[in-house]
């Protein structure tokens, strides 16, 4: 998905996007600069509304300032990362309250995730740094989201996403992906 504004303010709930169909996948997006110090922002995707038929342009509603994160002025060319929730779930299963400064973490059934993939549990983003046999090593607070403590049996779904730069379509993926593995 490619946004066609220069800037977005902080107050902006519908975004111009140049192909709507991209952002039907996406659930939430994150803004991030990717500098040291910068906040990202998650931001929930609504259902396009196209300039003309069902493909194409559009604007695109959106909630802001998801998962604790606050809603910010972002400006053009930083990095999107749009994901969705994964399928399958699973269930923290400590015996006990899972604690904020926590990092392994026992579930009911890891088959469902994998290293290097991040998982959401109630508003908290982690990244998965290992799998061994039903725990999990993971960096806490991700994507701007807080590390909090989490009930036991609290749902933990990993998600599956995709890094955009502000300026790129899908087809700017391929093709920098392309570039970059060489």
């Amino acid at each position: 998905m490619e946004i066609e504004i220069a800037d977005i303010a902080s107050g902006d709930t519908t975004l111009k996007v140049s192909d709507g169909t991209a952002s039907v996948g996406a659930s939430y997006f994150v803004l991030s600069d990717g500098v040291n110090g910068y906040t990202p922002e998650i931001i929930l995707v609504g259902t396009p509304t196209f300039y003309s038929g069902t493909t194409g342009g559009a604007n695109v509603t959106v909630t802001r300032g998801q998962f604790g994160t606050s809603a910010a002025a972002h400006r053009s060319g930083q990095m999107a990362s749009f994901y969705q929730d994964a399928g399958q779930t699973t269930t923290i299963n400590e015996g006990a309250q899972f604690a904020a400064a926590d990092t392994t973490l026992t579930v009911s059934d890891a088959t469902v995730v994998v290293s290097g993939q991040y998982i959401r549990v109630d508003n908290e983003i982690m990244l998965v740094t290992g799998v061994t046999g039903n725990d999990l090593s993971v960096t806490r607070g991700q994507w701007g989201t807080t590390d909090a403590n989490h009930a036991d049996g609290a749902t933990i779904t990993p998600v599956s996403y995709t890094h955009l730069r502000a300026h790129e379509t899908s087809l700017h993926l391929v093709c920098r992906l392309r570039l970059e593995k060489k």
